[in-house]
């Protein structure tokens, strides 16, 4: 079975598909996305309750970035095969 984000290389990059990682997922990997989810989740509640600005400013950056780190992760790891770009690349013509 072929990696999904394959059919996304220009042929001149073609040799980079090597790189690409193992089609199956480490048994680590639900483990440590329930770990960071919470961990998201307590920095969330670290910038509800904060009241310096500085540090809630902070505290909501983090945590927004972990919180796009799990999503990212949980499409990464899904075995979804759709074409997540299809519709934008539809919409500017390719």
């Amino acid at each position: 079975m072929k990696n999904p984000g394959t059919q996304f290389l220009p042929p001149q990059l073609a040799h980079l598909e090597r790189f690409f990682g193992p089609l199956q997922n480490s048994p680590f990997l639900p483990f440590s996305l329930t770990v960071l989810t919470v961990a998201t989740f307590a920095m969330f509640v670290m910038v509800a309750r904060d009241r310096a600005p500085q540090r809630r400013r902070g505290w909501s950056l983090v945590s927004t970035l972990m919180a796009l780190a799990v999503v990212e992760h949980l499409f990464l790891s899904s075995r979804w095969n759709a074409p997540f770009w299809q519709f934008f690349l539809e919409l500017r013509g390719h």
